[in-house]
């Protein structure tokens, strides 16, 4: 498309046409050089990214991040200078593009820029009123790790993470959840230990169940990262903690749950002595569907002890269970116990 046409389109007076070119912009660049997505397309895309219709400020947004890389020589001098306004635009919708965007362009801007210039606009939009908007920001972590690595998350960003684990939207606080394993392998165990496991733990007794459970799935993650030994001297003391027959049931599945996360990373002494007991506790459950988990658990620990400890103490538990009363406890222990070894 010759550029004369696309000066004339930007100034088009059907917004849709503008919408249509936003979205067609990010293409246009990857399709010529760097020099000239950076000096002569860049123009035109900065004059979409303040259009006066917010619908063309949303698909110029939703393009930025592929053109931020197509003509990266541009940013500074084309895009940089309207970010600031994106991040208060008075409409939700180019908010909640622009937080989508915002972490991938990290690349493009590289560290030291991302530091200086998006690092407080991310600050300010996880603070958003509207909850998308702080969610995507979540969203898009992983950019944003690789670009300003561990000392610029956990000085620049972490605080902010920290504070939307208490977010009143339980999907933001998912998103929180979400990020905790890729944040760990970056941050160290230290530093995990410090600031995040206190807030996964808290995540242990959310009382939405998704929450729960992905908390389980990213605690199984981080005991793959540091470790079995790691996680019997630091983690399982607290994260077991809420296991109590004589409080809510579900606590109980919840740590039946962390437990099969948990149990593949987890060999030998510290499954029996960490997570066998959980498990032959849950056996005896007077609940049913703790017992059904304590059977499961069982199964998943098979493999993890030795043979000895195996036949033992996880075959007589099976062997009971696959009498209970109840008909799916007997269904789960006995597939369990056809695994079990008998001598």
């Amino acid at each position: 498309m010759p550029l004369l046409r696309l000066v004339v389109l930007q100034d088009d007076v059907s917004w849709r046409v503008r919408q249509h070119l936003a979205k067609e912009m990010a293409n246009l660049c990857h399709t010529v050089n760097e020099h000239i997505a950076s000096k002569r397309l860049m123009p035109i895309f900065a004059k979409l990214l303040k259009d006066r219709e917010a619908e063309v400020r949303v698909s110029a947004c939703h393009a930025l991040p592929r053109v931020a890389e197509a003509g990266k020589n541009g940013l500074l001098d084309y895009v940089a200078p309207l970010l600031d306004a994106l991040a208060v635009d008075p409409v939700v919708a180019v908010r909640v593009a622009f937080a989508q965007a915002v972490g991938r362009l990290c690349g493009p801007f590289g560290k030291d820029v991302s530091q200086k210039l998006l690092v407080p606009l991310i600050q300010q939009l996880s603070k958003d009123d509207h909850h998308d908007v702080r969610n995507f920001i979540l969203a898009n972590m992983e950019p944003l790790t690789e670009a300003i690595g561990a000392p610029g998350i956990s000085s620049s960003i972490l605080p902010s993470l920290l504070e939307l684990s208490k977010d009143a939207k339980w999907r933001v606080r998912m998103t929180v959840v979400d990020n905790s394993s890729l944040l760990a392998r970056l941050l160290g165990q230290k530093l995990f230990e410090k600031k995040l496991q206190p807030v996964l733990i808290t995540c242990l007794s959310d009382h939405v169940y998704a929450i729960r459970e992905r908390t389980c799935e990213q605690l199984g993650e981080v005991v793959k990262i540091f470790g079995g030994k790691w996680a019997a001297e630091k983690l399982f003391t607290s994260a077991f903690a809420i296991y109590d027959k004589t409080t809510n049931y579900l606590h109980r599945m919840t740590c039946l749950l962390l437990l099969h996360y948990v149990a593949p990373h987890c060999q030998g002494e510290v499954a029996d002595k960490s997570l066998l007991p959980i498990a032959l506790n849950a056996a005896s459950d007077e609940v049913a569907n703790v017992r059904i988990s304590g059977a499961k658990a069982l199964g998943d620990l098979i493999e993890q002890v030795d043979r000895a400890t195996a036949v033992a103490k996880i075959r007589p538990a099976l062997q009971k269970l696959s009498k209970d009363a109840d008909p799916d406890v007997c269904h789960f222990a006995s597939l369990a116990l056809a695994a079990c070894p008998s001598s």
